[in-house]
């Protein structure tokens, strides 16, 4: 028999959630390269989003009211974000300053370990608003881990990004 979620997995998501924006903003701050930090940016406030999700669960769920949906608000579509900013300013700009590699590499990891304990929780619930809600969150979180895999390749120049499959890249980056 599946579980509801509890109130400390509540609290284990929300400080991954924090940790996650707080993670992203320094690495935005520290950053020279445009591309890296626009996509820090998006990502920081996607986090934020996140935890207003959680947040209002928690609340919930605390207060006893019956679940409702909470599928995260799309905002705006983070590939497609970081599209017209790169066509915008161009490739040339935007591979000019690559510094903060290991903070790529750490944010893909970041990304994984956030997919991996939503998959958990998810998987340990019963169908309701709130399974929903932690397989919508995969998929994002899986939307960060591309976005940063594919901007890590790009800007390192790693000969696999060109040769990866299209469903995996984001094609447009090689113009």
């Amino acid at each position: 028999m599946k579980e509801k979620i509890s109130s400390r997995e509540l609290k284990t998501a929300l400080t991954l959630e924090r940790e996650g924006c707080d993670f992203y903003l320094r690495l935005a701050e520290k950053t020279r390269n445009l591309l890296a930090q626009r996509l820090f940016l998006s990502l920081a406030g996607e986090e934020i989003q996140h935890m207003v999700r959680i947040q209002e669960i928690y609340t919930a769920l605390r207060e006893g009211k019956e679940e409702e949906s909470y599928i995260p608000k799309r905002g705006k579509n983070l590939e497609k974000e970081i599209r017209e900013f790169f066509e915008k300013l161009g490739a040339e700009t935007l591979r000019k300053n690559v510094d903060n590699i290991s903070g790529l590499k750490t944010a893909i990891k970041l990304e994984m370990k956030s997919y991996q304990l939503y998959q958990r929780m998810a998987h340990r619930l019963s169908q309701s608003p709130t399974k929903q809600f932690f397989e919508a969150l995969m998929k994002e979180e899986n939307n960060h881990f591309v976005a940063l895999e594919n901007t890590y390749r790009y800007l390192t120049d790693s000969p696999h990004w060109y040769a990866a499959e299209e469903s995996k890249v984001w094609n447009w980056m090689s113009t």
